[in-house]
């Protein structure tokens, strides 16, 4: 063997102690498992604003007639709709059904501008959850910008709130089924995967 082609060998097995590891390559199954427990993240991605529990702001119902519905020491999510509102409308049976068991509580508010309307939807469509019906139109605005929200404030709005009482998500537009199962997933209460 020729001195050069001993030294190129020499050179190349000594590079081999100080190389990286390979990168190990994880299924669509093992990333979503991985993903479970990492709220913050998932709440970072589909949040406007979210809210590290350290430094969350506390929650606090707004000015409502009627009683919301709270759950306490669990997840709240709290939607914010109105009857006039199509995207809510179209949301809120998605919402009740993937949030009907587990980690999340659902509470409604409602922004309608007088009790009749609320009143005439709840006989129109048979609706008998909790809604209480905010006092005044501007708190929508005024409790989002109270969480750090500065965009419009355009119905529906969603906050999730802690355990603890703390707000750490507001997002204003409808949500999909997959924000919500990417906040259960997060939270450990997976649903069924699916193929993409």
């Amino acid at each position: 063997m020729s001195r050069g082609a001993v030294l190129v060998l020499v050179g190349l097995l000594s590079a081999c102690g100080d190389s990286a590891p390979e990168p190990v390559h994880t299924s669509r199954f093992e990333g979503v498992v991985g993903a479970q427990g990492d709220i913050d993240q998932v709440l970072h991605d589909v949040c406007d604003v979210s809210n590290p529990a350290a430094t969350a702001p506390e929650w606090q119902w707004p000015a409502s007639e009627g009683e919301p519905e709270r759950h306490a020491g669990k997840w709240t999510w709290v939607n914010v709709w109105a009857t006039w509102c199509h995207p809510c409308l179209e949301e809120m049976p998605m919402l009740e059904r993937t949030l009907a068991s587990g980690p999340i509580g659902l509470s409604f508010l409602s922004a309608d501008a007088t009790a009749d309307d609320l009143a005439r939807f709840r006989r129109e469509h048979s609706f008998d959850k909790p809604s209480p019906r905010l006092l005044e139109a501007s708190a929508v605005a005024s409790m989002v910008s109270r969480y750090g929200f500065r965009g419009a404030s355009s119905l529906p709005v969603h906050v999730l709130v802690d355990p603890e009482n703390k707000v750490r998500c507001v997002r204003a537009g409808l949500v999909e089924a997959r924000h919500v199962e990417q906040v259960l997933t997060a939270l450990g209460q997976a649903s069924a995967p699916r193929i993409r």
